[in-house]
């Protein structure tokens, strides 16, 4: 199934959205990880951008939920939204050295557990950044999905980690988190 989304924007920092967005939903999928890679496209958005691209590359054997790529087609950016295992985070630690790693997670506790996991785990400090939205937004925006999708993005709007947005008629206007390990 595809989700479309048709974007309209009043970025704070003039960044020029795509008019629309069309999201993939795999097989085993619910709701949150397509929203949170169509969250994560608007507040990351930056030329070059891409959703769910299969990159053929031998030495990475994933598929990003996000991706920029720089001239040579190497990741400078990737994130990944929903679950991710531990081993997967450490093998993309390990084959992007340079990329700015990203986990998107739908709730702020969730990106707590992620966090502590993490250094649990060992994994390498200095690599990764988690962003958690309120999970009462992202239950609201899953009852408010469907096939097509309109949505007004107004974006972050202060100091602080902020979105405001409208989708299919309904303001959001919440705060989200981010961890840096």
């Amino acid at each position: 199934m595809r989700y479309r989304f048709s974007l309209e924007s009043e970025d704070s920092r003039h960044r020029r959205l795509p008019d629309k967005l069309i999201v993939g939903r795999r097989y085993e999928e619910t709701e949150v990880p397509i929203l949170l890679r169509v969250l994560g496209f608007l507040v990351f958005f930056r030329d070059g951008l891409q959703l769910q691209v299969n990159l053929r590359q031998e030495t990475i054997p994933f598929m990003p939920d996000l991706v920029q790529l720089d001239y040579a087609l190497v990741p400078r950016f990737w994130a990944e939204c929903g679950e991710c295992s531990l081993k997967k985070l450490d093998k993309l630690r390990a084959k992007l050295p340079r990329a700015e790693l990203w986990i998107l997670r739908g709730s702020f506790e969730e990106a707590e557990l992620l966090r502590a996991d993490i250094a649990k785990a060992n994994l390498r400090r200095g690599r990764f950044n988690i962003l958690g939205f309120d999970s009462e937004m992202i239950e609201e925006m899953s009852r408010l999905l469907e096939g097509n999708n309109h949505i007004h993005w107004v974006g972050d709007v202060s100091e602080i980690a902020h979105v405001q947005f409208d989708m299919n008629g309904l303001w959001f206007d919440f705060p989200y988190k981010v961890i840096s390990i």
